[in-house]
């Protein structure tokens, strides 16, 4: 079992040395404790200024790779991780906020769990980080926890140990410092993957620090919001489209009321028609685009639709998705009925003398059908690619 530690490394002439030979040191104790019998140390060095590639090149066993401008803490990162051959990928900060050491307790936390991701916790009452930064932190992580319903208490450590084989499923990644909340984001909300975390040591750094607290605390909460979107993108859509169905619902009342006690409704009321047509169009197309990606993902995460027909998802898939053909094709006949005369009209004098309202509404019934018709094909094909990968995932699983 081989270990490649990669450490992302701008101006960092102050600690870049005791971090690699801390690396370095690591080797003999994961031998010794038979968790890992080969090491490497690659210290990116991201168009540093300063002194730190050619301290690097003065390290006896660590290899440089250099970028030849500032690339982001997350693209030094993947280009170590590119040139990293072990079954095994660590990286730490290269400020010296991080104990080398700490990787021995990574590495028997990911083999001996069996876990894809081992991070180390700076969140404990013997850690050195700034109150700001804790606070922002701990805030990301229940963030985080609350929305992927898996715990986790540093959602942005910079020392971790993680698999190779589940590297790729990560990807994609951002280049920034907004990296790792990014993958504790995407680990957290995969289902196939697993992560656990340890308490570790975290000392003040040396140098100056490049974090931005307000740019990349919105960077972070950007990656949370987009991550749990993509893995979970019903729950969002599900929300806002049925607020939109509910407030098209609650306009709707007083015009059926005054219709039917009139006979017609006043001109002013075209207004509201419009906005119920909108809000109505909004939320059924946030409803069922929601569930689609949902699908989507599912078939994405090869969970099939065995895991994904619960919940939410299962309820509109049993009384929405299952009925979309013939509700869609009931609409779209109940538009044109409703407009028959209309129609007739318009055909044989190329004038319209109906009251607006009936046009309005007619054009609110047809438009929606036709959506759920147009949905009912894409669904009936997202399903066949949901099945078929789990069809797969369980012939793989055999062989």
């Amino acid at each position: 079992m081989k270990l490649s530690i990669v450490i992302p490394a701008l101006n960092e002439e102050e600690a870049i040395r005791g971090v690699a030979e801390g690396c370095l040191a690591v080797a003999s104790r994961l031998s010794d404790e038979a968790l890992v019998d080969e090491l490497e140390v690659i210290v990116v060095d991201d168009g540093s200024t300063d002194g730190t590639a050619e301290i690097v090149r003065s390290i006896e066993g660590a290899t440089l790779v250099q970028h030849p401008r500032n690339l982001g803490y997350g693209a030094a990162l993947k280009t170590g991780f590119a040139a990293a051959t072990g079954e095994l990928l660590g990286f730490l900060d290269g400020d010296g906020t991080c104990d080398p050491m700490f990787f021995i307790t990574l590495c028997r936390q990911v083999l001996r769990s069996d876990a894809d991701i081992a991070l180390g916790s700076r969140l404990h009452p013997e850690s050195q980080m700034p109150r700001l930064r804790r606070i922002g932190n701990t805030l990301f992580a229940s963030l985080v926890s609350v929305w992927s319903g898996k715990k986790v208490s540093d959602s942005a450590s910079g020392m971790r140990v993680i698999r190779a084989s589940v590297w790729p499923r990560l990807l994609p990644l951002p280049d920034g410092l907004n990296f790792t909340p990014a993958m504790s984001c995407r680990a957290l909300f995969d289902p196939a993957l697993t992560i656990v975390e340890e308490p570790m040591p975290y000392e003040e750094r040396q140098g100056e620090s490049k974090l931005s607290v307000v740019k990349d605390g919105f960077r972070f909460l950007s990656v949370i919001a987009l991550t749990a979107l993509t893995y979970q993108p019903l729950r969002f859509y599900a929300l806002f489209g049925g607020l939109f169905l509910l407030v098209a619902m609650s306009y709707t009342v007083y015009p059926v009321i005054r219709y039917l006690d009139e006979g017609r409704l006043p001109q002013w009321m075209q207004y509201r028609l419009a906005t119920i047509s909108v809000l109505s169009v909004c939320g059924i197309n946030m409803i069922c685009i929601g569930n689609l990606a949902q699908h989507l993902m599912d078939v994405a995460n090869t969970t099939g639709p065995g895991k994904s027909s619960a919940g939410l998802q299962g309820l509109i898939d049993r009384y929405l998705f299952a009925y979309l053909l013939p509700l869609g094709a009931f609409l779209v006949l109940l538009g044109v009925i409703l407009n028959a005369d209309t129609i007739w009209q318009y055909v044989t004098t190329l004038e319209i003398y109906v009251a607006w309202e009936q046009v309005v509404v007619g054009g609110i019934l047809v438009t929606n059908g036709i959506m759920f018709v147009v949905y009912d094909t894409l669904y009936r094909a997202v399903r066949m690619l949901e099945e078929r990968a789990q069809g797969l995932a369980a012939a793989g699983d055999a062989s």
